[in-house]
Formats: C-alpha cells, structure tokens, sequence
C-alpha cells in the first residue's frame, strides 16, 4: 500500500513537472501611427508572430482596444485566413477571431487587423493599445499581465460561481474569482462585461458595522472595506487605505439582512447580493474568472500589445503623413522639410490680390443683381 501511494504521489510529481507546450504570441516594437488625413484603415502590427511548439489548433484569439477605447470613434477589422472567422463588437472595442485553425493561418490574420477612426473631424487623439490575447473567450489586460473571462450562468449563485471559477484553467495558469485592486482594471472589466457577474468579494457578517475582504486570488482574506450605516450623503462605508472599491450610491445597504456577496453591475459600479441569486430571477447574468497572480503559475507569453497613435497635425497644416510632416499647408503658409512655413512663395502678389480683390467684388455684385432680380419677379 506505501509502494502505491509512493507511485501516485511521483505520478503526480512529474506530471506538475512537464512542460506544456503552449502557443507564443509576440507583437513587434514600436508604434503605428493613425494621422488626421487618414480615411484608409492602417495595419496595427504586420510582423506580430504565433507559434505553437506542439503543432495544435487554435481555438480563437482576442483582440481587444484596452486602452482608450472610444465607442462610435475605434474599429477593428481583418482579413480571413484559412478558416478563421471573426467578429467586431463596436460597443465593447473586441474584434473575436475563430477558429479551430492552424497557428499559421491565426498567424497571416492577426497580420491584417486593421485599426480605423470613423469620426471625421475633432476625433478624440492620443493612444489605443490594440491587445491580442490568445483564447477565443479570454481578455488580456497590460496592466496587470492578468487575463480575463465572462463566464455566462445566468441565476447561478456566488458560492456555485467561486467553485466553478476555481475549476477554470488557462494553458496552466488557475482561474479564480475575479479580485478588483483599481479604478483601471475595473473599468477594463466592465467594459467587457456581458450583464451583472459575480466577484471575489464577500463578508461573512449580516450586522454592521461588517468588514468585506477579498475571498479569492492572490488578494485571498485582504479587507478593502468597512461598511457602516449610510450617511446623508449615500455614502455606506470607507475603502481601507491603499485598496480600491466602487460601490454603487447607497451600496453596500445589506438590503432584508441577507446580502453578503459582491457583484458588478453593467455601469461598473458595484452592488451588494444575496448569495441566492434566484431569489431575484435575472439579476445575476454569470460570473467573471480571473487568470494571473497566482502561486506556482506558469509565464506563458499568450498576448502581445501595439500602441495606435492617433495624431493631430501641426499648427497651420491641414493635411500630414504624421504628426510631424506636413503634406499640404493652410493658406499663406508652404510645406518646407514637412513643415509649414511663411516664404515668399506662399505669399500673394500684387496681382494675385488683385485676382482675389475682383473675385470677391464680383461674387458681391453678383449676388447684388440677383437679389433685385429676386424682388423684381412677381410672386
């Protein structure tokens, strides 16, 4: 009986000791760059590379604007490859490749997403970091170097969402509860979500004053928040220094004395539930599952982000190839070495402001006559 337990117990040794080969997703340096005379999408990383030492299909990859994103401004878009499909989420800035399919052809494909800003004039300028993350349902976000995932289970309780969430794993790495430690990776989140999902909070007292901790991950039995009686100003509580919460106005209330578990709402904001979703059919869409932080977790390089630089031009330029160099040049003004400046040449001469001086007293003139005319003309 010592010589089998000894055998299970090496089995199991090894096998935490194998290698998984697993796919390598690696984006290329540098910026692209997205220029206000741009009305062609531009390709946001043409050298970015998949591998797969172990040869196995791949069943989707994420591509996600994680930083920045602007709805009714970003898009993505791509080519297909071989048989990978897609879809763009306009709402959520997630462009959703699908396979299965060889790590080449998810190679070729991601070598074409496209970045374009439909608004046409006054965009909103600055960075969109463009994510790939590998997965068909996973979020990578750069912040953190976490992933993350909506599990949708509609009505499922915390209790059942925390255990299922522990059972999840991501080419090694162990899925948990989601924990929330910033305004950023909230807003990552919920901005992702697909209706009202569970998180790792939870307190185990139904009096106040109560004390919420974090139950899951890497924050496991970290307190964040205080809750007390609500003031006159809705507040119900205070955040612990240096922890992050974003109750919803007058959240936490422990509504009926039997609210002990957190969940997000679509806004972002956060809500105090019972654990029995069911005892309100619908307001629980699913639960989200959080990848990264955790003990003994593999560092498998599954995303890879590029930086889209969305530019204005210079001041007297009216069309540029990028920030600094200037196409075509407001009136009065003439490119020089890509920049717009006053010469001689852009200056008018004297005939020229004649030329114009005549257009303008004839445009007047004309405009004249045909207002008499108008109120000559009978009715």
């Amino acid at each position: 009986m010592k010589n089998s337990v000894w055998v299970l117990a090496s089995l199991v040794f090894l096998h935490s000791m194998t290698a998984v080969a697993v796919p390598n997703l690696t984006a290329s340096g540098g910026s692209t760059s997205y220029h206000p005379g741009d009305l062609a999408p531009v390709v946001v990383d043409g050298s970015l590379t998949l591998t797969d030492g172990a040869g196995q299909p791949i069943d989707g990859v994420k591509i996600s604007i994680s930083t920045n994103f602007v709805v009714g401004e970003d898009q993505l878009a791509f080519v297909n490859a071989g048989g990978v499909t897609g879809s763009y989420n306009a709402t959520s800035g997630v462009l959703t490749l699908s396979g299965p399919d060889t790590p080449a052809h998810f190679e070729a494909a991601l070598r074409t997403v496209t970045y374009q800003n439909l608004k046409s004039g006054n965009r909103t300028l600055g960075v969109r970091q463009v994510t790939f993350s590998i997965g068909a349902t996973r979020l990578y976000f750069p912040d953190n170097h976490h992933y993350y995932e909506f599990i949708t289970a509609p009505d499922i309780t915390w209790t059942h969402a925390r255990a299922a969430a522990a059972l999840r794993t991501y080419y090694g790495l162990q899925g948990y509860l989601v924990t929330v430690t910033s305004a950023a990776e909230n807003d990552f989140i919920t901005s992702k979500l697909s209706g009202n999902g569970w998180m790792g909070a939870n307190t185990p007292d139904f009096t106040i004053p109560r004390t919420w901790s974090w139950v899951t991950g890497p924050e496991n039995g970290t307190a964040f928040f205080i809750q007390t009686t609500c003031d006159a100003f809705h507040i119900c509580g205070t955040t612990n220094q240096g922890m992050y919460s974003n109750w919803e106005t007058r959240e936490p209330n422990n509504s009926a004395g039997i609210e002990n578990c957190a969940h997000f709402k679509t806004s972002g904001q956060w809500n105090d539930y019972p654990d029995d979703a069911t005892l309100d059919f619908g307001s629980i869409a699913g639960y989200v599952t959080e990848y990264g932080g955790m003990l003994g977790d593999p560092t498998p390089q599954l995303s890879g982000s590029k930086n889209v630089q969305v530019t204005a031009c210079e001041a007297n330029c009216s069309t540029c190839s990028d920030a600094n160099t200037c196409t075509t040049c407001n009136f009065g003004f003439t490119v020089v070495g890509g920049d717009c400046q006053v010469t001689a040449a852009s200056i008018p001469t004297l005939t020229e402001w004649g030329t114009i001086f005549f257009s303008m007293l004839m445009g007047s003139a004309a405009f004249v006559a045909l207002r008499k005319r108008n109120a000559a003309s009978p009715s």
